[in-house]
């Protein structure tokens, strides 16, 4: 029922895209828009990394009613990966995320104008749809099991290694900028239900982060 909702709610966004995009604001804008800053796990998410650093490119285009939707990629690279635990075809396995994941992402940004200390100031309230690919070690069909080597405890212990696999899911945003001429400020809320398309993964895996970034607009 969950995957239904989101399917649901994914397809009233990107239609409401649709329908903007149809008339073409005639006003310039910085075409680009680069983002830099930090993933943040909060909830069960925390258990499986720790704050990280991400980076966002993205192309802007202006649509009806002065808004912007950006479109691009936003990567994430995770910091202090702990172990969770996998379901495989024929074993359970603990594993751990790798040093990369990549968000697809669609953002509609609604911008309001406002004046502090006689500077001019835009507010920008932001939503955002998109699909994330969280890459982890795939240790149910490894590249190379041969050799060992001494683990930390002294132990001898076979060396795997593994392939890339990623855990896939829906990507929701929502959040608030301040944007001082070209460089801007925001705070953002993620979420990304893994559990709710896959077995293979504990349903307390964790969907939640914030994003905290400051951005360029060339």
């Amino acid at each position: 029922m969950k995957r239904y909702i989101v399917t649901t709610f994914l397809l009233i966004i990107f239609t409401q895209i649709q329908a903007q995009i149809y008339e073409i604001d005639s006003v310039k804008i910085d075409r680009f828009k680069i983002e830099a800053g930090l993933f943040i796990p909060i909830g069960n998410l925390s258990n499986k990394m720790d704050v990280s650093k991400e980076v966002g490119v993205y192309y802007r285009l202006k649509v009806a009613h002065k808004d912007i939707v950006d479109v691009g990629f936003k990567g994430y690279f995770p910091e202090g990966s702990k172990e969770f635990t996998y379901y495989g075809r024929d074993s359970i396995y603990a594993t751990r995320s790798k040093s990369f994941g990549l968000i697809a992402l669609t953002k509609i940004n609604k911008h309001y104008n406002f004046s502090l200390f006689k500077k001019e100031i835009i507010a920008e309230w932001t939503s955002g749809i998109g699909f994330n690919f969280l890459f982890f070690e795939d240790k149910e069909s490894p590249e190379n099991t041969s050799g060992t080597r001494i683990n930390e405890d002294g132990n001898s212990e076979t060396i795997i290694d593994t392939n890339s696999k990623a855990l896939m899911s829906p990507f929701l945003s929502q959040g608030v900028g301040f944007t001082r001429k070209r460089i801007g400020l925001s705070f953002q809320y993620d979420f990304m239900p893994y559990n709710w398309f896959t077995k293979r993964i504990e349903s307390s895996f964790g969907n939640s982060a914030f994003s905290l970034f400051v951005s360029y607009k060339i």
